[in-house]
């Protein structure tokens, strides 16, 4: 199957196949300490591969742009899912036991709180008209609702059960 990229050098598109880029990554990398490196005989032997590149770390290989985790995942497993996960949350963090498979729903589960929430808890909100904490939590396009508690303890403890049940190792 062809690989998706990010962008390319230049005007001559070069697309490669799940198994060349596979091939061509290990030639040019090693995976060790939890990253991959450029490997002796490259220009920057030794040093880990990427670069910040918006919220992902990126490198390019002959001409075309890609995301390192994703690479690290090749590398490591010898094929590219559609979509992968770091566990973690931290995009940075490329160590192989940080990614794992996931679809579009898997992944949404494990996002980081939003910058805009007030309660510090994912999924609890103060409830003005009660003057208490609502608790909800997204399940694929629903919103299920959890109770309204008095203490914020409360309302976080049941956001936490309602995730385990329904977003299960992706919570």
């Amino acid at each position: 199957k062809k690989i998706s990229i990010l962008t390319t050098r230049g005007s001559a598109m070069k697309t490669l196949s799940e198994k060349q880029l596979l091939k061509r990554i290990k030639s040019k990398y090693d995976y060790h300490h939890g990253a991959l490196h450029f490997k002796d005989g490259e220009r920057r032997a030794g040093k880990k591969v990427g670069t910040r590149s918006g919220i992902y770390m990126t490198t390019t290989v002959d001409g075309a742009l890609y995301y390192v985790h994703r690479l690290t995942f090749l590398y490591c497993n010898g094929y590219l899912p559609k979509m992968l996960d770091h566990i973690n949350n931290d995009r940075h963090d490329n160590r192989i036991e940080n990614l794992r498979e996931a679809n579009r729903n898997q992944n949404s589960h494990n996002r980081v709180m939003n910058k805009n929430n007030t309660s510090g808890v994912k999924g609890v909100t103060f409830h003005k008209k009660t003057g208490k904490w609502m608790a909800r939590v997204r399940y694929n396009l629903d919103v299920i609702y959890c109770g309204i508690y008095s203490e914020l303890k409360d309302a976080e403890r049941a956001v936490k059960k309602k995730r385990e049940q329904l977003h299960g190792k992706y919570a």
